[in-house]
This record gives structure tokens, C-alpha cells and sequence, in this order.
């Protein structure tokens, strides 16, 4: 399998805005993210926003400071 999203599952429906995947107005998140993995054309696109980085300029991370 190949990834499609990493990160917090709340930024997951924003994510997929930001790549052209509006989810519906009052559509059910978890169905509409069902809908969209239905769609090979949808795999792949996400796949390759993983591959370039799209996905990380939208994601929000925690970090950790290094150590000295």
C-alpha cells in the first residue's frame, strides 16, 4: 500500500480541500473520505502530493527540540 495523508485526523477534510477535494456542506467527513479512496485518479494524485510535499505545508506538527 502507499500512503495518502499522515498527520492529525482533524486536518485531514482541509487537507483534501487544499488539493481540490472540497468535501460537501453537510456531508458526513468519514463518508465523504470513503468517496474520495473509492477513486484510483484520487489515490494517485494524493500519493504524489505526498511525494512532493503539499501535504506537509499543510499539515500542522508538534515539535520536539533537539538535544544539544
Amino acid at each position: 500500500g502507499r500512503c495518502i495523508y499522515q498527520g492529525d485526523t482533524d486536518a485531514m477534510v482541509p487537507h483534501l480541500q487544499s488539493v481540490g477535494l472540497a468535501c460537501p456542506r453537510h456531508h458526513n467527513p468519514a463518508d465523504f473520505i470513503i468517496e474520495v479512496t473509492e477513486n484510483s485518479q484520487n489515490i494517485t494524485m494524493l500519493c504524489d502530493e505526498i511525494l512532493n510535499g503539499k501535504m506537509y505545508k499543510s499539515a500542522k506538527f508538534d515539535t520536539v527540540p533537539s538535544e544539544p
